[in-house]
This record gives structure tokens, C-alpha cells and sequence, in this order.
């Protein structure tokens, strides 16, 4: 099985690199490919995805300058991406070293929605050594009525995006949510995935994707 994990950009050229070298050094059995949606930036990311083209078997920027926000970066981002399986993470935090094998494991096994854990937030450029990451945790219900998504770390297999024809572009924030409470109106169940950890970069120096 071949997995997308899709990225969605915009003037990230200065945090992406941390998040390409944890994608490039992970410990999975899994074939895969990433995909950089370049919502219109203009901070040279070009330079700094190409300076990462020899460290991965597929590496593809995808345009995605039209794009009216992050939903639509998404979609466009999976029409541009070949794999039965897609990963989301995001491009200004980190994931662990063994992100991509856990958030896709309960995918390969029953149809599902995987979500993954938080695990704090990134001080300074990289996130802490292996031994050093905190417990993280996984998105619960929300408003009392079903559990949310979180578009920084989650998988789920390409059939099941298409049904609910991926994520609503309506939704300029939230559309995680709204992604994940559609897919289980389709009859597809969540599967939190505690192990599949990623850290996030303090919000007051995170530009908006």
C-alpha cells in the first residue's frame, strides 16, 4: 500500500525543513510520498523543498496559488497525490519518528479515520530528543456530539475522502472537524492513535498556512 502524506504550505520556508527531515528520517515499512501544497508563497519555499529532493523516493510540490484557503489547499493537494492511503500533517510542527507507520496502521487494517495525539509545543527550531517527548493526546467529542478530527495528524484511506468528497472548503477553520464528523455520518469510526505523535510550534511564532 502507498501512502500520500500531504502538506499544506504558505511562507513556511523557515519551519518546513524541521518537519521534511523528520518525514525523511522515519522508521516505517511504509512506501510513500510527500506532497507540498504551496498556497501562494513568496518566501522562497521552492529553495528549501528542493534542497530536500535527494532525501525522499517522491517529493512533489503541488500548486495550490488559487487555492481560497486551507480545505481547498488540502483537496487540491490529494488530486495531485497518487496514494491509497493520505496522511495529513502540517508544515510548522514536527512529526516523531515513528509518526507515518502508527497514524497509518488501523488504515491498513478496517476502514477508519486515524487520529493522532498533540504532544506540546516545539522550543526552539526541532523538537526534543526521542526520549524527551511528552504523552500526548488524541482529539475527543466535541459540542457533545462526536469526535473531532485534527488535520495535523491524521490518515484515513483514499476511497473514504472521496466519498464525503474530501474536506468543505466553506470552512475557512474547523474543517477537521467537520471532515471527521462526516466521515462517521458515512460510517466510518475513529481510531485514536496515542503513538502516532506530533509537536507543535508555539503558535505566537507559527505563520498561518
Amino acid at each position: 500500500v502507498f501512502v500520500s502524506v500531504i502538506i499544506p504550505v504558505r511562507n513556511m520556508a523557515t519551519s518546513l525543513p524541521a518537519q521534511l527531515e523528520a518525514l525523511a528520517t522515519q522508521r516505517t515499512t511504509r512506501q510513500f510520498e510527500v506532497i507540498v501544497a504551496d498556497h501562494g508563497s513568496s518566501d522562497g519555499l521552492a529553495f528549501v523543498v528542493e534542497a530536500f529532493v535527494g532525501r525522499f523516493e517522491h517529493l512533489v510540490v503541488v500548486d495550490a496559488s488559487t487555492c481560497t484557503g486551507v480545505a481547498d489547499v488540502r483537496n487540491t493537494a490529494v488530486r495531485g497525490s497518487v496514494g491509497e492511503v493520505l496522511a495529513f500533517c502540517d508544515a510548522d510542527d514536527v512529526v516523531h519518528p515513528d509518526w507515518l507507520q502508527s497514524i497509518t496502521a488501523p488504515v491498513l487494517v478496517s476502514y477508519c479515520l486515524a487520529v493522532g495525539s498533540r504532544s506540546g509545543l516545539i522550543a526552539g527550531s526541532v523538537a526534543p530528543p526521542e526520549d524527551a517527548w511528552p504523552t500526548g493526546s488524541t482529539p475527543k467529542v466535541v459540542m457533545g456530539h462526536l469526535t473531532s478530527g485534527d488535520s495535523c495528524n491524521m490518515s484515513m484511506r483514499r476511497s473514504d475522502f472521496d466519498a464525503i468528497h474530501g474536506f468543505d472548503t466553506a470552512f475557512q477553520r474547523s474543517s477537521d472537524i467537520d471532515f471527521a464528523w462526516r466521515i462517521q455520518y458515512a460510517g466510518v469510526p475513529v481510531a485514536r492513535v496515542p503513538s502516532a505523535q506530533v509537536m507543535l510550534r508555539d503558535p505566537n511564532t507559527a505563520k498561518e498556512t
